[in-house]
């Protein structure tokens, strides 16, 4: 230890910088200690992906009846789903696990939409090796305002998974795009 340093004090310098390199850190620890203080139901669906789960503040009252766990993290993609796997998803020994994710990865990671199909095997594949009955739904990108100029990138993001999930076992497609009504979106059209 160099002189002048405590041992909290390379502790704090450690975990500033573990969350500044991995900016999701916090929220990954704060759904560890939440689970250590409150252990998450067993045999419960697993919601992991970006923000639309996150916020979604009534997912227990719209799924009411079915246990639930959300792991959304804003702003997540799916190489931070990966990264994360062993926390957010492993522990819980989920049945079943819905996806939403991709839409980070094409506008903000310039990821191609075959890129991102292969981002969402190589996930399932990961959880398959440890949970081999895992069962997979993958909630279909929605449309947006603040990404209307490359929409398409998700159209076709969006193909390529349904025709992964026509030819996958454990794997289903949630078709939500056709059912977004841009006359009921919010006032600041996201």
């Amino acid at each position: 230890m160099d002189k002048g340093r405590t041992k909290t004090g390379w502790a704090e310098e450690k975990e500033e910088k573990v969350i500044v390199d991995n900016p999701f850190e916090k929220e990954i620890l704060q759904f560890e200690k939440e689970d250590r203080n409150n252990p998450p139901p067993e045999k419960a669906v697993l919601f992991v992906g970006s923000s639309s789960f996150r916020l979604w503040d009534s997912m227990e009252e719209d799924f009411s009846g079915i246990k639930v766990i959300n792991r959304g993290f804003g702003g997540a993609s799916f190489s931070d789903i990966i990264h994360y796997a062993d926390r957010i998803i492993i522990p819980y020994k989920p049945e079943n696990v819905l996806i939403y994710a991709g839409s980070h990865d094409l506008h903000e990671g310039n990821a191609t939409p075959e890129e991102v199909l292969e981002s969402l095997k190589e996930l399932c594949k990961l959880v398959w090796t440890r949970l081999p009955k895992t069962k997979f739904y993958f909630v279909s990108m929605k449309p947006s305002i603040a990404k209307w100029g490359n929409i398409e990138l998700d159209q076709k993001t969006n193909h390529l998974i349904w025709q992964y999930s026509k030819k996958t076992d454990r794997f289903e497609y949630i078709d939500i795009w056709n059912i977004v009504d841009p006359e009921k979106w919010t006032t600041d059209k996201v």
